[in-house]
C-alpha cells in the first residue's frame, strides 16, 4: 500500500497534513512551529530583535510547564499515550502517539501551547532544569570541535547550540520569550500533521473548534537571515581538546542555488551513496589508508545544511595529517569512486528502509517533516521515488557540487 499525504489550509492559515494507513492502530499528532535553535534575528511588529541562544528550545519547556491547561506531557503519559516535545536547529515540535483519545489529546496539546503564562516566576523555574541539560554537554569534545569548525566556515552565520550555553539562558529574559512566542507560535507559521489510523471529519472538526476558542495574536513578523559568502572563513585552524589521538577533518562548504528542492531531497539520498562508495569500509582508500596505518578506525562522514549551503565533512583520528588530507582530496578530485553495482545495492537498502518506515506512524512521518523543513518540499519520500533514481543521476548530483570551498580543522592533543 503507498501512502499519501493530503494537505488542507484552515482559514487562519495553518496548514494540516494527513496520512491515514488504516492498517496501524496508533495515530500521531504533532504540531510542529518553525522556530528553532538556529534562529537568531527578526522583526515584529516592526522591530528588530536578536535573540540569545537556546531560546527556542526554553520557550519548548516554558509552553509545555507554564501554561493554563497543566503540563500536557505528564496528562497524556497519564492517559497511556507517548507523547514528548523536541527542539532542532529550524523547529519546534510538540507530539504525541495514542490509540484512542486522539480527539481529547488534540484538544489538551493544543489548549496547553496556546495558554503560556508569562511570569518572571516560571521563567526562573523553567531555567533550572535546562542548566542541568546544557552542563550535560559541556565536556563533549566534538560539540566544541564542530563550534571551532563552524567558525572557520562562516563569516556571519554564528554557531548556535539548540540548548544555549548556561549564560545565554541566563540572559534570556521574559520580553524575549514574549517576543519569539508572538512572532512565531502563529498558525501560518506552524503545521499540523497527523499520520496513522484516524477519522480524518472527526479530527478536523476537532482542530477547528479548537482554534475558533484560542485567543491567538496576529503579528507581523520577517525573519533577518544573514547575506553569507561563499567563501570559508578560515582555510584551517586547529583546536586543543582532550583527545587520545590527533582528529583531522575536510569541510566543504557548497552552495546549493542550482538544485530544485525535489533535487535537494533526492540529494540526501545520493550523498549517502557517494559515502558509502567514495569513503566506506569497502572502499579502495579506506584499505589503503589502514594498511599504510594512516589511520586505524572509519573514515567518518556527515552533511548537514544550512540554507542554502550544504556542509560535507570528511574525518578521521590520524597523527599523519598532510597524508591522510592528501589522499582524500585524491579520491575527490579523480573521482573514480563511482560504482554501478554498488549504486544499485544501495538504491535497494533505501527502498528497503522505506518498506521498514511504514511500521509505524511516527517513523514514515518524520522524514516528511523534515522534507518541509529543510527544503520545502510537501511529499513523502515513496518506493516509487527510489525505484526512479538512476546512477547516471546519481552520477550527475555528485558533479554538480562545487568542491572549491573548503576547511580543514584539526583536534589537537592536550
Amino acid at each position: 500500500m503507498e501512502l499519501k499525504v493530503e494537505s488542507i489550509k484552515l482559514a487562519n492559515g495553518l496548514p494540516i497534513y494527513l496520512c491515514q494507513d488504516p492498517r496501524k492502530h496508533t495515530t500521531f499528532f504533532g504540531l510542529i512551529t518553525k522556530f528553532g535553535g538556529a534562529v537568531k534575528d527578526f522583526q515584529l511588529d516592526g522591530k528588530e530583535y536578536h535573540v540569545h541562544e537556546g531560546i527556542a528550545h526554553l520557550l519548548e519547556h516554558y509552553l509545555v510547564e507554564s501554561n493554563a491547561y497543566g503540563n500536557y506531557v505528564e496528562i497524556l503519559s497519564e492517559m497511556q499515550m507517548e507523547t514528548n516535545a523536541q527542539t532542532g536547529s529550524y523547529q519546534t515540535m510538540y507530539y504525541f502517539s495514542g490509540v484512542d483519545k486522539i480527539e481529547e489529546g488534540i484538544d489538551i496539546l493544543l489548549k496547553s501551547c496556546y495558554s503560556p503564562i508569562f511570569t518572571e516566576e516560571n521563567l526562573k523555574r523553567v531555567k533550572q532544569p535546562i542548566y542541568q541539560e546544557v552542563r550535560m554537554t559541556n565536556d563533549r569534545k566534538f560539540k566544541r570541535f564542530n563550534m571551532y569548525q563552524f567558525d572557520q566556515l562562516f563569516h556571519k552565520i554564528s554557531f548556535r547550540d539548540t540548548a544555549g550555553t548556561v549564560e545565554s539562558v541566563q540572559d534570556i529574559t521574559l520580553d524575549e520569550v514574549k517576543a519569539c512566542y508572538y512572532a512565531f507560535y502563529q498558525p501560518q507559521n506552524q503545521m499540523i500533521v497527523i499520520a496513522g489510523n484516524f477519522d480524518k471529519e472527526a479530527l478536523l472538526k476537532k482542530i477547528e473548534s479548537c482554534y475558533e476558542t484560542l485567543a491567538i495574536e496576529n503579528h507581523p513578523m520577517q525573519l533577518m537571515p544573514p547575506e553569507e559568502p561563499l567563501p570559508v572563513k578560515e582555510k584551517e585552524g586547529a583546536i586543543t581538546l582532550p583527545t587520545d589521538q590527533q582528529y583531522v577533518d575536510l569541510t566543504y562548504k557548497i552552495d546549493l542555488s542550482s538544485f530544485t528542492n525535489k533535487e535537494k531531497v533526492r540529494l540526501t539520498f545520493y550523498l549517502n551513496y557517494f559515502f558509502t562508495m567514495a569513503f566506506g569500509h569497502t572502499s579502495k582508500i579506506y584499505q589503503e589508508l589502514v594498511k599504510d596505518k594512516i589511520i586505524t578506525r572509519n573514515i567518518n562522514t556527515s552533511d548537514f545544511n544550512i540554507n542554502p549551503f550544504l556542509i560535507l565533512s570528511i574525518g578521521a583520528y590520524t597523527d599523519q595529517k598532510d597524508k591522510f588530507l592528501e589522499a582524500i582530496q585524491k579520491v575527490l578530485k579523480e573521482k573514480k569512486y563511482f560504482n554501478s553495482e554498488l549504486f544499485e545495492l544501495c538504491r535497494k537498502r533505501t527502498i528497503l528502509n522505506l518498506i521498514l518506515r511504514n511500521e509505524s506512524p511516527e517513523k514514515f512521518i518524520m522524514p516528511f517533516i523534515s522534507n518541509i523543513i529543510l527544503f520545502d518540499y510537501p511529499f513523502l519520500d515513496t518506493i516509487a521515488d527510489a525505484e526512479s533514481f538512476t546512477f547516471e543521476e546519481f552520477q550527475d548530483y555528485i558533479n554538480r557540487l562545487d568542491l572549491s570551498h573548503y576547511a580543514i580543522t584539526v583536534m589537537e592533543k592536550e
